[in-house]
């Protein structure tokens, strides 16, 4: 009996399915992140080349007096691009989890850092003059961007669930208010320029972004299933 119970175990066991190994665990872990990565690269490059576009279609709600006020001065479309940003972190979390969307992250910054090293050192032309040091707002700005890019991808998880829009619309919030609170300040306190009232109209046009995102998520949601073992955000 035990020399039939014993030949059945490794029976079966010879039939169940074996776990791939490491390298080809690897190999999916790598061709799963290309897409994700391509995406926020696409946005982060998308939004620096519309950083000279004026966004003007604000200024009509801001007092024409005061014109230092008015959104058309300082607001581009490469501020409305960036806000693209969270919705393919979102799509990411959500198929794959926090840590494939941590190093998303991650290795967009590695190929943005190196692209930066190369102009920077290999490029002869000057930095453009400008009333803030160019040095110091793309300091706040990656400093910003990042930490904006971390909060989503915590909260998003924290959140994740149901209902479906809880956890791309609190993660989109958190991580707009927390890049409006980092950027601003850090870019241009004490410059001359009404920051705080760029910081407010900006995070009321990324909290707007964060609601009008919410339906092309869901229009996704059927084609970017998460994987088994993550909720169904």
């Amino acid at each position: 009996m035990r020399m039939m119970t014993h030949e059945a175990t490794e029976y079966y066991a010879s039939r169940a399915p074996r776990r791939p190994s490491g390298m080809v665990r690897g190999l999916r872990a790598v061709l799963r992140i290309i897409l994700p990565v391509v995406a926020l690269m696409a946005v982060l490059v998308w939004a620096d080349a519309e950083k000279g576009a004026p966004a003007t279609f604000l200024d009509s709600f801001f007092p024409a007096d005061r014109s230092d006020l008015l959104p058309g001065y300082w607001l581009t479309y490469g501020h409305l691009v960036l806000g693209l940003m969270f919705l393919v972190l979102n799509l990411t979390n959500r198929r794959y989890g926090a840590a494939y969307a941590m190093a998303q992250v991650a290795v967009v910054w590695v190929i943005v850092g190196a692209l930066a090293y190369v102009y920077f050192v290999h490029s002869d032309q000057p930095l453009p003059a400008s009333p803030v040091p160019p040095m110091r707002t793309s300091f706040a700005f990656v400093v910003a961007v990042l930490a904006a890019q971390i909060l989503n991808i915590s909260v998003f998880e924290w959140t994740r669930g149901r209902p479906w829009w809880r956890a791309p619309l609190y993660a989109s919030l958190w991580g707009s208010a927390l890049f409006c609170l980092i950027f601003f300040p850090a870019a241009y306190y004490e410059v001359g320029i009404p920051w705080t009232n760029q910081m407010i109209v900006y995070f009321g046009i990324l909290a707007v972004m964060a609601v009008l995102l919410l339906v092309p998520y869901y229009l996704l949601r059927s084609l970017i299933r998460p994987l088994p073992g993550f909720g169904g955000a």
